[in-house]
């Protein structure tokens, strides 16, 4: 059976480096591409509401980042 867990952490990113804020869930996914597509979705029904930090990151099922995105307006309404 494929491991479809996904992580989101949400944090602040100063010249690559990683700083981890208040909020860490996981949810799961098909795949990288199916969890990449449901970011928002899933921030959004698992009650993140915006903070201080400035980006969020997704890790896939073997805790390996595999995107991190700015916290603004682009990514809320892309």
């Amino acid at each position: 059976m494929p491991r479809t867990r996904y992580v989101i952490e949400t944090g602040n990113d100063a010249d690559g480096g990683w700083t981890a804020g208040s909020f860490h869930e996981a949810f799961n996914a098909a795949d990288d591409a199916a969890a990449k597509g449901g970011l928002r979705t899933a921030l959004t029904g698992l009650g993140y509401q915006q903070g201080e930090e400035t980006h969020v990151r997704l890790l896939d099922p073997d805790k390996a980042e595999i995107a991190r995105y700015p916290l603004n307006e682009a990514f809320w309404t892309s």
